[in-house]
């Protein structure tokens, strides 16, 4: 039981620290707007998340990117 209790903190914390620098590194970006285009949290996940798809434009062309 304590390695399956410690594989769910690992988890955790990589995670944290991924989504963290992810965040850190995203400030140099240029802003623009966008809008949401459909959304998604699985079911029954230890850990839930969301994962999201929008819309939004470069050079006057639309692009659709998930996050």
């Amino acid at each position: 039981m304590g390695g399956w209790f410690l594989d769910k903190i690992l988890v955790f914390l990589i995670r944290t620290v991924l989504r963290d620098v992810r965040e850190v590194r995203s400030w140099k970006w240029n802003r623009t707007e966008a809008i949401i285009d459909g959304s998604f949290a699985p079911e029954r996940e230890y850990f839930p998340y969301a994962s999201i798809t929008y819309l939004y434009m470069i050079d006057g062309r639309g692009t659709r990117g998930p996050i």
